[in-house]
C-alpha cells in the first residue's frame, strides 16, 4: 500500500508510527522508498551519541537509553515550557541499522552502521495524561520521565533550515 502511495506522489511523505511499530527493517525498506519516519522512542531503543576523543580525535559512540537523554533535557525544557516552547532537539544521536552486502567469498552479510536521527525531548501531550496512571514499565512501553518523552524520527535538519520539508 505504501508502494502504491509513493508511485501516486511524488513530495515528501511522512509515516506517524506508533511504538509497537519500531522495526530497523521498516525504517530500512521506508528510507529506501524516500518515506520520512517519526516515532515515539520504546524505553528499549539503543541509541548512539557521536563523541569526539579529545586526544586522538576519532569518532566513538557511546550507548544511551531514550530515559537518559530526556533526563539530560528536562531542565532546559521546564525552563523554555514557561515561555511556550514544549521540545528540546538532542544533536549527534545516532541509531544502529542493518545494511546487507557481498563479502570476498560471495555470500551475504549482514553488518550494522550508525545512522543519525533526530531526537526531540518534548512535554506529555494532553491526551496521554489520562493513560500514564495504567502504564506499565515494561521494555515495550514509551520512555517517559515526569511527563517528557521522546520523539525519534530519520529526518535531522538544523533549526531554520525546513525549507526543504515541504
Amino acid at each position: 500500500m505504501l508502494l502504491m502511495l509513493r508511485e501516486s506522489v511524488k513530495c515528501r511523505l511522512w509515516i506517524a508510527m506508533d511504538r509497537w511499530y519500531l522495526c530497523k527493517i521498516f525504517f530500512a525498506f521506508l528510507e529506501l522508498n524516500q518515506f520520512d519516519w517519526v516515532t515515539k522512542a520504546k524505553r528499549n531503543t539503543a541509541l548512539f551519541q557521536k563523541e569526539i576523543e579529545p586526544l586522538t580525535r576519532r569518532e566513538r559512540y557511546v550507548p544511551l537509553t531514550p530515559i537518559m537523554l530526556i533526563r539530560e533535557g528536562f531542565k532546559p525544557l521546564t525552563r523554555q515550557a514557561t515561555v511556550g516552547l514544549a521540545s528540546i532537539a538532542i544533536p549527534d544521536i545516532y541509531l544502529k541499522q542493518p545494511y546487507t552486502l557481498t563479502n570476498r567469498k560471495g555470500k551475504q552479510v549482514t553488518k550494522q552502521r550508525y545512522v543519525q536521527i533526530a531526537a526531540i525531548v518534548a512535554m506529555r501531550l494532553k491526551e496521554d495524561e489520562a493513560s500514564s496512571n495504567a502504564e506499565q514499565l515494561d521494555d515495550e512501553s514509551p520512555a517517559t520521565y515526569k511527563g517528557a518523552y521522546l520523539i525519534i524520527s530519520n529526518r535531522h535538519v538544523a533549526p531554520g533550515s525546513f525549507a526543504d520539508l515541504c
